[in-house]
């Protein structure tokens, strides 16, 4: 069981910590969709559903055969991963620290290098420059309110992508805990 909760935590926070860089260009819309990440190192590929309420975000998607979801909550730097384990309702929480830094903060964007659309979005693709990248750098495409929704790495391909889109309202109770999750307080990474 604590291999599974490790290797969904690792996996959700590869893309969740994108919450938690200092000085990011947080979402300004509200929206679900639908990504396709690409897990370039082991060629393990998974569709996830994203959602953004105000600054918070939720990750649902299957890791080993178990579902789990990972709620952000960005202005008290807290995750949580919640999993159902054969009737076990847990809820992992797990603070996020200063030392969390995301391809996204302001000051590893480069240079705008072209326009594109995915999911039906016009986004810019900006030059991401990162050395825990391979290669140091990557290319994101940003809509004008905030929204990522796909990331290349020169040579390796797509490792993150919007396959669909919508900005819509997103009911509040999506984004906390629900009834009945034992609480588990985890050390911050």
């Amino acid at each position: 069981m604590k291999i599974l909760i490790a290797a969904s935590a690792a996996a959700l926070m590869s893309v969740s910590s994108l919450a938690f860089a200092q000085e990011m260009r947080l979402p300004q819309s509200d929206y679900e969709m639908t990504v396709r990440i690409h897990d370039h190192s082991s060629g393990h590929e998974q569709e996830m559903e994203m959602r953004h309420r105000g600054g918070d975000f939720r990750m649902e998607g299957e890791f080993q055969g178990q579902s789990a979801i990972v709620l952000i909550n960005v202005a008290e730097r807290m995750s949580t991963i919640l999993v159902d384990m054969q009737g076990t309702r847990m809820a992992l929480e797990m603070p996020m620290g200063d030392e969390v830094s995301l391809p996204l903060a302001d000051e590893r964007f480069g240079d705008v290098i072209g326009t594109d659309t995915v999911a039906g979005e016009t986004c810019t693709v900006y030059r991401i420059e990162d050395e825990d990248i391979p290669g140091g750098e990557a290319h994101g495409c940003m809509t004008d309110d905030n929204i990522v929704l796909r990331v290349d790495i020169p040579d390796r391909g797509t490792a993150f992508e919007a396959t669909d889109f919508s900005r819509a309202s997103q009911d509040a109770s999506l984004f906390s805990v629900p009834e009945g999750y034992q609480r588990m307080q985890m050390p911050g990474r």
